[in-house]
């Protein structure tokens, strides 16, 4: 982890935060810089750690229930991979931004229950089935990993989340609204089961270790505020390693 400043700039300082995926997550850098204002305006930071002990017997606990859910739910499903749309060796990252109505999305997810990962979920499906070329489509999404019953993981620092699958099976003839509440209801029994390894979801499903399921992931990520500190966002960086990402980033 290395911290970097930048001269004051329209009475701003600007820190520069670099630290590996593998030590940390998005839900963990927030965290990182409410406790270094606390620190720089000289107030006690910290609190309760977490009893890594603790953390992995729940893990422990549950993983059986938890691998026999994502057993169930990927039963006889098929490797859903975009393609290489050009032949071309790849020279840069290239990426896309649009912009949606922030606000008349959440009156709808309000009206009818649903989640806005959910309406990315199902907006993604079609696009996906048809490149992939299969009826059964599968996509992944990150969660964090903190909600469970242990005591100070909700302010540790480190590296919980995880990967999930969703699952769509389309077809010409299923209204819209009705496959984003059958997605809504597999979203939340999922969530419920958001702690088994991705690589046992794998092998589970019948896939050879290293071999792909899907290659494109959702991520919907919302950044704690920390207006009360301060201290203001800019921008964050994830390391890609996927072929294709579609992140998601609510309009402040």
């Amino acid at each position: 982890m290395a911290f970097h400043s930048y001269s004051r700039v329209r009475n701003r300082d600007t820190l520069w935060l670099a630290v590996s995926h593998a030590l940390v997550d998005g839900f963990s850098i927030p965290l990182i810089g409410i406790n270094l204002c606390r620190a720089i305006n000289g107030h006690e930071i910290g609190c309760e750690a977490l009893s890594y002990s603790n953390y992995a017997a729940h893990l422990h606990s549950i993983s059986s229930r938890q691998a026999n859910y994502w057993s169930t739910y990927l039963r006889d499903v098929v490797p859903s991979l975009f393609p290489q749309l050009n032949s071309s060796p790849a020279g840069h990252l290239h990426s896309e931004t649009r912009q949606i109505d922030s606000e008349r999305a959440r009156k709808f997810c309000g009206a009818h229950g649903f989640t806005i990962s959910n309406i990315f979920q199902v907006a993604w499906a079609p696009i996906l089935r048809y490149y992939a070329n299969t009826d059964d489509i599968c996509s992944g999404y990150l969660t964090s990993g903190r909600d469970i019953p242990v005591h100070g993981i909700e302010n540790a620092v480190g590296l919980f989340i995880n990967m999930l699958k969703c699952r769509l099976q389309l077809d010409n003839s299923s209204p819209t609204l009705w496959i984003l509440q059958r997605n809504e209801n597999s979203f939340v029994r999922s969530l419920e089961h958001q702690h088994c390894p991705l690589a046992q979801m794998q092998i589970d499903s019948g896939f050879q270790h290293g071999s792909l399921l899907f290659n494109s992931i959702i991520s919907y990520q919302v950044v704690t505020a920390t207006a009360t500190h301060n201290l203001d966002w800019d921008d964050m960086l994830d390391r890609l390693v996927w072929n294709l990402l579609i992140y998601a980033i609510p309009q402040r």
